[in-house]
């Protein structure tokens, strides 16, 4: 279809339409209860789209990610960002560690990436990240603030993770159901992701009223270089391998927005899902860079 072809050509600048459209139209904040479960269906149907062969999760760059996100850049945020309340450092602390967004593979294929490997990094460390959100943000504030418990924290991500993933493991060999999902409703998944991203800014837009101009840019501006930094880095760590220097950077740096908004609204102040509501803006700057150089490559 000519409209789900514009859509994927124009991801980025239509997400940024979605974030006006949320904010400038409150009433879809009626719709929040259903952002879950739509959620859930993008996993599912991510996961339902792929070969769980041993294989494709045995490559040296899937182990970028979760160095770069779950070891360096956590540490670099804690430190840097003291001067911050901890609301904000919380929230830049979450979009760090997010896995990374379920478009991803859609940006990488549009950069000529590989995308073999951006489906396998998208569903590994999406699976990974229930643990990883317990764990980790309670290892670096628990001594500063009543964090929510990780468990608590553990069991709000891993049902959005692990009950798509049981299903689509489920269906796998139901080929009916499994070419009617891929076939019929994947194909509108961009669709489905704006009007989550609308729906949500919709249900923020009290909170981001609140917020000072003046605390929103230093935020908006510490997403842009904290983004910046992890496509530089994974530009670069990628930089022998051309196909692999356009792919690493956005399998890195393009986060699960939707996964790490709904977390912050479900366990803490809806001010700690500022920053990743500014990250939808930042990492798809960076994006729309990454394929710009993929097609003067190709030239």
């Amino acid at each position: 279809m000519k409209i789900l072809h514009i859509i994927s050509q124009w991801m980025g600048e239509l997400l940024i339409l979605a974030i006006v459209t949320g904010y400038f139209l409150p009433f879809l904040g009626i719709f929040k209860p259903i952002v879950s479960w739509l959620l859930m269906f993008l996993l599912f149907s991510s996961f339902l789209s792929l070969d769980f062969k041993l294989s494709r999760f045995v490559r040296a760059e899937l182990l970028l990610f979760p160095v770069l996100n779950w070891l360096i850049m956590p540490l670099l945020i804690f430190y840097c960002t003291q001067f911050l309340s901890m609301d904000y450092r919380i929230g830049l602390f979450l979009i760090i560690i997010t896995p990374p967004a379920l478009g991803s593979p859609i940006i990488v294929r549009l950069a000529k990436g590989d995308l073999s490997f951006a489906v396998s990094n998208v569903v590994l460390f999406n699976i990974l990240s229930p643990v990883v959100y317990a764990i980790l943000p309670k290892f670096f504030f628990g001594g500063l603030s009543n964090m929510v418990s990780p468990i608590s924290i553990f069991l709000d991500v891993a049902l959005y993770i692990f009950i798509p993933l049981v299903l689509a493991l489920l269906l796998k060999r139901m080929k009916n159901v499994r070419n009617f999902v891929l076939n019929q409703i994947d194909p509108f998944k961009g669709i489905i992701q704006l009007f989550m991203i609308a729906v949500v800014i919709a249900s923020s837009r009290k909170k981001i009223d609140e917020v000072p101009i003046e605390e929103a840019l230093i935020i908006f501006s510490m997403t842009l270089i904290i983004s910046f930094l992890m496509y530089l880095i994974a530009y670069l760590v990628c930089r022998k391998d051309k196909v692999m220097q356009m792919t690493c950077p956005i399998s890195t740096g393009h986060k699960n927005t939707l996964l790490s908004i709904v977390t912050c609204l479900s366990n803490f102040s809806p001010i700690v899902a500022i920053p990743s509501i500014f990250y939808i803006v930042s990492h798809h700057v960076w994006n729309g860079i990454i394929i710009f150089l993929s097609k003067r490559q190709k030239a």
